[in-house]
């Protein structure tokens, strides 16, 4: 289960915990009193575990984040210049293509670094 605290919050709030202090960037939350200190805005209350505006915010880490790239790519055949598209392909790959147009045959090779 996720503990809630302003720190962890996606709104990135932060709370002074003896004083009772917190502040929120949501706008969502209002019409809680208002403490000045230093020229800014605080609520006063206790958010804790109860905040429903709570949003986590989650760092992935390198080992969990997986990169899966698909392109389409668009080619003209060199016979009669029909032009055709394939769909959802890697990065790097070949194909041989046989022309809607003029039913001749040809191989097209790609790389996209």
């Amino acid at each position: 289960m996720i503990e809630k605290s302003c720190f962890n919050c996606a709104f990135g709030g932060c709370k002074i915990e003896k004083e009772n202090l917190f502040k929120c960037d949501n706008k969502n939350i209002d019409g809680k009193k208002t403490f000045d200190t230093i020229n800014k805005e605080w609520l006063l209350g206790d958010r804790g575990n109860e905040c429903e505006e709570f949003i986590p915010d989650i760092e992935i880490e390198n080992e969990d984040i997986e990169c899966y790239t698909v392109m389409d790519i668009h080619y003209k055949c060199p016979y009669c210049d029909y032009e055709g598209t394939i769909y959802d392909v890697s990065n790097y790959d070949s194909k041989i293509i046989e022309c809607d147009k003029c039913g001749k045959k040809y191989k097209i090779n790609w790389s996209v670094e």
